[in-house]
Formats: structure tokens, C-alpha cells, sequence
């Protein structure tokens, strides 16, 4: 349903209704119908099943999903010395001033991005990485030391809504192949 009633697309929504034009309230007086014939329906709906039995079918794309979306927080790491939120949405503070006494080579430059090496130990194959499909999960990270203790500071693998929508794209290319 529409949720203000003043609005003009809901007021005409209303008008349609009321002469029997529209058969269900969709935004803005939409209609949109689809035809799935029930040989199609049958095959995505045990597309579906499938995939929901054997996570490990859906393990290539769902592991390129989770490392673009590590390698984009990563891409939008700040400055040392600067606050910012990262992509996903997490804040990731400053480096303290005693850490950065302590390691002049990092007073200048951005947070997390030194050798490259916990960066990389989100890509499938790399020391570091984790990479697990089976039948009931899919797992997917670093095993470093560093990772588990930058991860306490700063979440380098964040649920948010940008990897939600890429899961399900990915999901939903997975099934269009069948």
C-alpha cells in the first residue's frame, strides 16, 4: 500500500481502484504481471531448492562477492591520521599518536594499507585466505593473526546492505543459467 494517502500518485492509485482499473496496489498505480508458464516455474523453483541443499554450487560467486566487497573497504581506507567511514558504512578511527611514535615509516600514508599482505589474505588462494564450501555453509576470510586483531579495531568484513543486494544479484545469475 501506499503510505501517504495525499500523495497525487496515491490519490489517482485510489480513483483507479475505485472504477475497478487495478487489481493490486502496487507504488504509483503500477501494474506489472508476470507469466511463468509451469514447466519454468518448476525448474527455478528446484533451481532454488538445489542451491539451498549445496551452498557449495553457489562458492565462486559468492566468494568474488566477498572479496570485492573487503577490496572496496580496503580501496576506502583514510588517512592515518584521519577518522572516516569506509565503504559498508563502519567508522574506522585515526591511528593513535603513541602507535605512530613508535612506527615513523607509518606517519604518513593510509590506515591498513602496508605490505599489502592483509589485503591480499582476502583473495581466494592467497596465504592467509579461507575458503571453505560445503554443503551447509560457505566461509570465507583471512586466518592472519593481524586480520583477528585489525578486525577487534576496525571491521574489515561488515553485513551491510550493498552486500546483501550483490548477494542476491549473484544468487539470481547463478539461477538464470539454469
Amino acid at each position: 500500500m501506499l503510505r501517504n494517502p495525499r500523495h497525487k500518485s496515491a490519490r489517482r492509485f485510489a480513483k483507479l481502484r475505485e472504477c475497478g482499473d487495478v487489481e493490486s496496489p502496487l507504488p504509483h498505480g503500477l501494474k506489472k504481471l508476470v507469466e511463468v508458464s509451469r514447466n519454468d516455474a518448476a525448474k527455478l523453483l528446484k533451481a532454488i531448492a538445489d542451491f539451498q541443499e549445496d551452498m557449495a554450487k553457489l562458492r565462486s560467486p559468492l566468494v568474488d562477492v566477498a572479496s570485492k566487497d573487503v577490496a572496496k573497504r580496503f580501496r576506502s581506507s583514510p588517512r592515518v591520521r584521519a577518522t572516516a567511514q569506509v565503504y559498508g558504512g563502519v567508522q574506522w578511527a585515526r591511528l593513535s599518536e603513541g602507535y605512530l611514535r613508535s612506527r615513523p615509516d607509518r606517519v604518513t600514508g593510509t590506515q591498513l594499507i602496508d605490505s599489502g599482505l592483509l589485503r591480499r589474505s582476502f583473495l581466494e588462494g592467497r596465504p592467509g585466505n579461507i575458503t571453505i564450501a560445503s554443503k551447509n555453509e560457505l566461509r570465507f576470510g583471512s586466518n592472519l593473526e593481524r586480520a583477528v586483531v585489525q578486525h577487534r579495531r576496525r571491521l574489515l568484513v561488515v553485513d551491510h546492505a550493498g552486500i546483501g543486494v550483490e548477494t542476491a544479484r549473484a544468487i539470481a545469475q547463478e539461477i538464470e543459467k539454469i
